[in-house]
C-alpha cells in the first residue's frame, strides 16, 4: 500500500438504507481502488493570499446582513468637530419647526427613486440616511443630470439641502470615499 496516496481516514462509512443505522467503516483495501489511483492530495491553504476585509466591507457586510451597522460607521471618518457640526445640522433639519433654509449633511443615500416629471424631464426622491435619522429629499431635474452619478445606494458624502416649506430639496452633493 506505500504506493497509495489515497486519504483513506478521510473515507466517509457508505450509508445504510435503514434510517438511523450507522455502517461501520470499510477497512482500507488490500490492492489500489479507481478511487485511489484518481485521488489527488487537496492544495495547501495559503493563507497569505487571503485579503483582509477593509473597514468599508465589514460595513457593507455587517449593513447586508444584519441592516445596522455595528463596528464602524461610514461617520468615524470625519473630524470630531466636523462632525458635531454636521449632526446639529441634521437634527436642525429633522424638526418640524425649522425655517426654510440651507443646511449641509453628513448622509449615506439609502435609495433612490428615479421619476419621470410632466415635462418629461428625469428627477429623483432620495432617502437620506443621517446619523440622527432618516431624510426624504427631492432631487430636481437639473440637479439630478448633475449628480445621477454620485448618487447610488451607499454612497458616504455632504450634501447641501434646502428645507423648504412641504420638504427638503438637494441643491449639491460632494461623495466621500
Amino acid at each position: 500500500m506505500s504506493y497509495c496516496q489515497f486519504d483513506w481516514e478521510t473515507e466517509p462509512a457508505p450509508d445504510s438504507r435503514v434510517p438511523g443505522k450507522k455502517l461501520p467503516k470499510k477497512p482500507p483495501p488490500k490492492r489500489c481502488t479507481t478511487a485511489c489511483r484518481r485521488y489527488a492530495a487537496p492544495p495547501l491553504l495559503q493563507i497569505s493570499t487571503v485579503r483582509p476585509y477593509s473597514a468599508a466591507d465589514i460595513r457593507q457586510i455587517e449593513m447586508d446582513m444584519l441592516g445596522v451597522h455595528l463596528s464602524s460607521t461610514p461617520f468615524d471618518q470625519l473630524e470630531e468637530k466636523q462632525r458635531a457640526a454636521l449632526v446639529g445640522e441634521a437634527e436642525t433639519l429633522q424638526r418640524t419647526d425649522t425655517p426654510p433654509g440651507t443646511y449641509l449633511v453628513a448622509g449615506i443615500v439609502a435609495r433612490t427613486k428615479p421619476h419621470i416629471t410632466k415635462q418629461g424631464k428625469e428627477m429623483a426622491f432620495l432617502d437620506l440616511e443621517t446619523e440622527p435619522g432618516a431624510l426624504d429629499v427631492l432631487v430636481f431635474p437639473k440637479i439630478w443630470t448633475k449628480y445621477q452619478r454620485d448618487l447610488d445606494k451607499g454612497t458616504f458624502g455632504l450634501f447641501e439641502v434646502q428645507r423648504l416649506e412641504n420638504g427638503h430639496k438637494l441643491l449639491n452633493c460632494m461623495p466621500i470615499q
